[in-house]
């Protein structure tokens, strides 16, 4: 399943806090896409594009994934928050979660998770729609963010 439709079962289970949530009304067009790789030279893996394509980004209050610039967005832009994570471990960074973890799609579309204070790096995912599926909303949230919130996601009949 891809990413975007994942999310909409979520925002429509209503398991996400509104006041914790922020999701763009649009998506980014094409050339913000382009613009965006241009400013960080790097591509975009098809997966996170299409995501972008959707919704440019969105605050889930477990998950933020960046957008495209865009002035008076809330949604802060992947131009803007690469550094230091990208050159490090060679790889986009396209979101982050409240506990201090970054996660970065490297070249061949797998998701790194990064700890911020610490360092340490494991891949979590195949690909960013895994990471949305599988890892973040479905059977192994858990480890994503803990048992609440796995029993939170089964109630809602999302697991």
């Amino acid at each position: 399943m891809a990413a975007s439709d994942m999310i909409r079962k979520v925002i429509a289970a209503g398991v996400l806090r509104p006041r914790l949530t922020f999701i763009p009304s649009g998506g980014a067009t094409l050339a913000q896409i382009r613009a965006e790789e241009d400013a960080i030279g790097a591509l975009l893996r098809d997966d996170f594009k299409a995501f972008l394509r959707t919704w440019n980004g969105a605050n889930l209050e477990v998950v933020s994934f960046l957008g495209c610039s865009e002035p008076g967005s809330e949604i802060a832009a992947l131009r803007e928050q690469q550094e230091p994570w990208a050159s490090l471990v060679g790889g986009v960074v396209v979101g982050g979660d409240p506990s201090g973890f970054v996660y970065v799609q490297l070249s061949d579309g797998r998701i790194l998770s990064v700890d911020s204070d610490g360092g340490e790096q494991q891949i979590v995912a195949a690909s960013f729609d895994d990471f949305i599926e599988r890892l973040v909303f479905g059977q192994d949230a858990d480890q994503f963010a803990g048992d609440e919130w796995k029993n939170q996601l089964t109630d809602a009949g999302l697991v």
